[in-house]
């Protein structure tokens, strides 16, 4: 075997270790920071069918952080042990998020610290949909706290 061979594969290997290493830091990043908030309304924006509501849904976890959902004028609180009933309320909720006519009108991300607010306005056959997403940031991570809907 030739004596660049060992040193070649070593090369090969640290190269696939740190840019592996490179690509979870810049993961992890976007997904704890600002670049974290536009992705998430995004997909929260312009998902299609289902994935929007997951989207929504993504940023809930009831174990570190409890969620309030104001829609149709009445106001819920979801904590921990009622992952479930969140979830069935805010598909309910946000079910207009998931019409095939729904058009992004308008999409802002507003970050203040570790607070930030993701609205989004959509355009549908039967009308307008608002959804405004209060967040808070909690260690590295961003989690919902309140979701507010409106429109059709």
């Amino acid at each position: 075997m030739p004596r660049s061979l060992p040193l070649l594969l070593v090369s090969g290997i640290l190269v696939l270790t740190l840019g592996g290493g490179l690509a979870y830091v810049a993961h992890d990043a976007a997904a704890s920071g600002a670049t974290g908030l536009d992705a998430f309304a995004d997909a929260v924006a312009r998902g299609y069918g289902g994935d929007r509501v997951d989207a929504a849904l993504s940023l809930a976890d009831l174990e570190r952080e409890p969620v309030e959902l104001i829609a149709q004028g009445s106001r819920e609180r979801f904590d921990r042990g009622q992952e479930a009933e969140l979830a069935a309320r805010a598909r309910a909720a946000l079910a207009g998020l998931d019409s095939p006519s729904a058009e992004l009108i308008q999409r802002s991300v507003d970050r203040d610290g570790s607070q930030a607010t993701v609205a989004v306005r959509l355009r549908t056959a039967s009308g307008f949909i608002n959804a405004r997403f209060d967040l808070l940031r909690r260690g590295e991570n961003w989690l919902m706290r309140r979701v507010v809907t409106s429109g059709s």
